[in-house]
């Protein structure tokens, strides 16, 4: 058995997650972490020299934590410009083997100091200490890392250096923050986390059922069980095992006799119910409520109505309200982020739609008539809902209550509840916004749609400058290798610090490139001015226009809808296999391939750019027509699939603005994607010198419709 609150290794890689997805990884795997990644290529590219294609064996070999390999190999790449990686590779190998040598790291970080690897040099470095139990060179190696760290692990790891190295005195305090951590992590049944959790549940500083709470929200039941059997008396372990399978089973089992279930024991059961079933746990939680804590009661109704937001059960804010003050708050309140949020999403839905007429211009409408519903037993027009809705609202965190959505939708209930000055100034200033929430205001106050001056043309002599910069270079080699990932990381460690005319060279010079998406990236970044013909290019303009026009959709669209899906990108595969421009999954190409009357199809054709557009754009006018011809509906299809949204719209009781459906979309992916869509659209439209469309004319309304018996793939 090991020491409490040392970490180690489990298999050949140890730790694999990263301080910010942005930051290299040592082995290939983890690129998939990134939304987009490079197609691996049959051949490398031509221009690679052979130092180069010896970088890609090394790759391979620091993937399998092969060091022998890669130092055999290491000589044999001396010349390639990716020398940096290599000498990363070799050190970071070292850190993590069986005996710790962190020589080569020191020297790396003297060396490659101005690269993204040295950020990731050093955390790799503290997970060897934290692994070693040196937390006090670990205390010591921290401040050197700098920004803000978002890896799960790095982040239990760096709790439970401050756990160790604590007075006794303030330990307590530490123990209560670190709880929360693991209560909130992404991976609490991670390595670190795990050592985290393991050393205040021996030193009793943390409840063994809040640890099982937090790993069964995360789905990670293999350690929960582990923790049960390691901590629980035998009965209980064994009770753990059989509602982490089967909630609704032990359930069944046990009505009778739920008086005599120890309390922690119900809560776990019941977050677990909730996760399939929110009505029927929340029909258990009813009968045993008393017997909770505070902290329980919170998140026990907190887990189900979550859950049952998701599925936009009318319950919800009544659930919401049965979880009390403590939603939300306590050490171990599990995704206290998640659960405010929702409560938020579930006011709106519950009736913050009331007096939202989604066909006016401007605001100051009277409320619609009280006939009107939003939700089953919920008025429309109610003051009383748009006050709930400013209420969850005011609950959220600054970080989260600033967010554009809340700000937007906290305007749209003081205007409703005659707060319409207040509410306009709060318009006002999210109407400078350049994104959705910013058209949406500007819409609302009847303000012009925003003209977007020419910007000056980048520095040619600058962008040849650019171009021999080694961040750059390497970057480029980088995609050469079909390792994009990795060149992302480089492209945006190379604009560290840029002004402004650099910055519209950097995004030029990917355009030279071929690189449109770093294009996008590099002027995006731009603080005087907005250059729309950088970040929102046209290219394959006559091939998207006449397929698009051969369908009846509009060219705006599918160019809005391609830039969010690929960023131009024309081989890259997503983390689930869709590939392209147009980022069809095979199943779909083929499918949309056989209706066509393609014979020839073959499944290596989708990446090229006329197929894929050609596929693109016959199942977006498939789904379009599917979902009756409403952009909204469409684009959502298009990310999450047409029973999804099908299921959706079934759930309605009455048509709704298309605002507050596209806020309400229980998919964070959709939801996002959606109003990215919708919003580039608006931009294309001017760019290819049409009338502009406003976007509440994309958002329309949405009415309620059957699940259909057969669906599109």
């Amino acid at each position: 058995m090991s020491p409490a609150g040392v970490l180690h290794p489990r298999g050949p890689c140890g730790v694999r997650e990263r301080i910010v997805r942005g930051v290299f990884a040592a082995v290939a795997g983890l690129a998939l972490a990134a939304s987009l990644v490079a197609t691996a290529a049959a051949d490398p590219a031509s221009d690679l020299t052979d130092a180069d294609r010896v970088v890609l064996q090394i790759h391979d070999a620091a993937a399998e934590g092969d060091l022998d390999r890669v130092n055999d190999l290491a000589p044999h790449a001396a010349g390639s410009i990716l020398a940096p990686y290599v000498a990363y590779w070799q050190a970071e190998l070292r850190l993590r083997g069986p005996e710790y040598d962190d020589t080569a790291a020191q020297a790396f970080l003297q060396r490659y100091a101005d690269t993204p690897l040295a950020a990731r040099m050093r955390a790799d470095w503290l997970m060897a200490l934290a692994r070693k139990g040196d937390f006090a060179a670990f205390e010591k190696l921290r401040p050197t890392l700098g920004g803000v760290i978002t890896d799960s692990q790095l982040v239990c790891a760096s709790w439970l250096a401050s756990y160790d190295q604590s007075a006794p005195a303030r330990r307590k305090q530490v123990a209560l923050a670190a709880r929360r951590v693991l209560a909130n992590v992404a991976n609490p049944g991670g390595e670190a986390c795990s050592a985290l959790a393991n050393r205040l549940l021996d030193d009793g500083a943390m409840p063994v059922w809040a640890r099982l709470m937090a790993l069964e929200e995360s789905r990670q039941f293999t350690p929960a069980v582990r923790v049960a059997d390691a901590r629980l008396p035998r009965w209980e372990a064994r009770s753990v095992r059989r509602i982490l399978s089967g909630p609704g089973i032990w359930f069944g089992r046990h009505r009778a006799h739920l008086d005599r279930i120890p309390h922690p024991m119900l809560a776990l059961a019941l977050v677990a119910l909730a996760r399939a079933a929110p009505d029927r746990a929340a029909w258990y939680a009813a009968r045993v409520d008393r017997r909770f804590s505070a902290d329980e009661r919170a998140a026990v109704w907190g887990r189900i109505a979550t859950l049952a937001e998701t599925r936009w059960m009318p319950q919800a804010s009544r659930w919401f309200a049965r979880g009390g003050k403590r939603l939300g708050m306590g050490p171990d309140a599990m995704q206290a982020d998640a659960v405010l949020t929702a409560r938020v999403r579930a006011a709106l839905w519950q009736g913050a739609s009331v007096g939202f007429n989604p066909n006016r211009r401007g605001l100051g409408d009277p409320p619609a008539p009280a006939s009107r519903r939003i939700g089953r037993g919920s008025r429309y027009g109610s003051r009383s809902t748009w006050q709930a809705l400013r209420r969850a609202i005011a609950a959220l965190p600054p970080r989260l209550r600033e967010q554009p959505n809340w700000v937007y939708w906290d305007a749209q209930a003081r205007i409703a509840l005659g707060q319409g000055s207040a509410g306009r100034a709060v318009l006002r200033r999210l109407a400078r916004r350049f994104d959705y929430y910013g058209a949406l205001a500007a819409e609302d106050l009847g303000l012009p749609p925003r003209a977007f001056p020419r910007q000056p043309a980048p520095d040619p002599r600058l962008v040849d400058e650019l171009a021999r910069r080694a961040g750059f270079l390497r970057a480029r080699k980088l995609y050469d290798m079909d390792l994009r990932w990795f060149g992302n990381a480089e492209w945006s460690w190379a604009l560290h610090g840029m002004d402004d005319k650099t910055l519209r060279a950097a995004a030029e010079l990917g355009r030279r490139w071929g690189l449109l998406d770093r294009m996008i990236a590099s002027s995006e970044r731009i603080r005087g001015g907005i250059d729309l013909a950088q970040q929102f290019p046209m290219p394959y303009q006559d091939l998207l226009t006449r397929d698009a026009s051969t369908r009846d959709l509009d060219p705006a669209w599918v160019y809005g809808l391609i830039r969010q899906e690929s960023r131009f990108i024309q081989r890259v595969y997503s983390r689930t296999g869709a590939i392209g421009l147009m980022q069809l999954m095979p199943s779909t190409a083929r499918y949309v391939a056989h209706r066509m009357g393609m014979t020839a199809f073959r499944p290596d054709h989708v990446s090229d750019v006329e197929t894929n557009l050609k596929l693109g754009t016959e199942y977006l006018k498939l789904v379009y027509d599917d979902q009756g011809g409403m952009p909204l509906l469409a684009s959502a299809a298009y990310n999450a699939g047409p029973h999804a949204v099908r299921r959706w719209r079934a759930s309605l009781t009455h048509p709704v603005s298309g605002a507050l459906f596209a806020e309400a979309i229980p998919v964070d992916e959709t939801r996002g994607y959606v109003q990215k869509v919708l919003f580039n659209t608006t931009v294309y439209e001017t760019l290819l010198g049409r009338r502009p469309v406003p976007l509440k004319t994309l958002l329309a309304t949405v009415t309620p419709e059957p699940v259909p018996a057969a669906d599109l793939p």
